[in-house]
């Protein structure tokens, strides 16, 4: 569950960019396309999987937590690998630190195809 979860964060940018003028096929179109102004991508970062494994870590937390990090990780680092062998993405895109320090704006975090 964690692994789809993750891709809250899409709804999000969708609102903040579109607001709530919302049709599936608008949303699908948005997130291929990258529509956005600004891409915050929150749960899309490196850091935030850190900090996840670092508290399940700290608090020995159970199993059903580490499958649930082992998810969003695996579906982070899939994300990442698609989206730049496409071109679409960099090697820093997933970081939201880059992100926060490019303003989210979407012109300066995703390449130009």
């Amino acid at each position: 569950m964690s692994g789809v979860f993750i891709d809250i964060d899409h709804v999000l940018d969708y609102f903040l960019n579109h607001g709530f003028t919302f049709t599936v096929r608008r949303f699908y179109d948005c997130c291929i396309n990258t529509d956005y102004e600004t891409l915050t991508l929150l749960f899309h970062s490196y850091e935030l999987i850190l900090v996840f494994w670092g508290v399940i870590f700290l608090f020995s937390l159970g199993a059903i937590w580490k499958a649930a990090a082992a998810g969003a990780t695996i579906h982070l680092f899939l994300d990442h690998a698609r989206n730049m062998s496409s071109g679409k993405m960099g090697v820093w895109t997933y970081f939201l630190v880059y992100r926060l320090m490019n303003r989210f704006q979407t012109e300066r975090i995703v390449k130009k195809r």
